[in-house]
């Protein structure tokens, strides 16, 4: 039997640290991670159909993580998203949720393991929907 192929991840947040920090906690896991700093280059990254989750910034220049979550959604309705923010409101986590995402994690991480269940969960989600199609 073949074994299953990696999640693949699209991270996407333009603070360089956060971005090589959970772009080694998720390959640590073992997932194949696509790392972007750019809200805009990652619109188009997000189209790759191998894409299984996407965990957005909330806030970053030129699109916004809540605009680029809105338009991965709208391309591919099966990727699941984790936002990340640093500064959550319930208000950004309710409409986060509206708009689509699985879950939202905030920034600085309490615990890095809370990053790669909350994705864990997310791919097991999606890998369920994938299934049942």
């Amino acid at each position: 039997m073949n074994a299953p192929r990696p999640t693949k991840i699209l991270v996407v947040d333009d603070d360089a640290v956060v971005l090589r920090a959970v772009t080694q906690i998720l390959q640590r896991e073992g997932h194949q991670v696509v790392a972007i700093d750019d809200a805009v280059e990652a619109l188009s990254a997000a189209k790759d159909p191998s894409i299984d989750v996407a965990v957005l910034d909330i806030k970053m220049p030129n699109l916004s993580g809540m605009d680029l979550l809105k338009a991965i959604k709208q391309a591919r309705a099966d990727v699941e998203v984790v936002m990340m923010t640093a500064f959550a409101t319930v208000e950004t986590a309710v409409e986060a949720v509206k708009a689509g995402a699985y879950d939202s994690l905030t920034k600085p991480f309490e615990n890095i393991d809370e990053v790669s269940l909350t994705v864990a969960k997310a791919a097991e989600r999606k890998a369920l929907r994938d299934r049942t199609r």
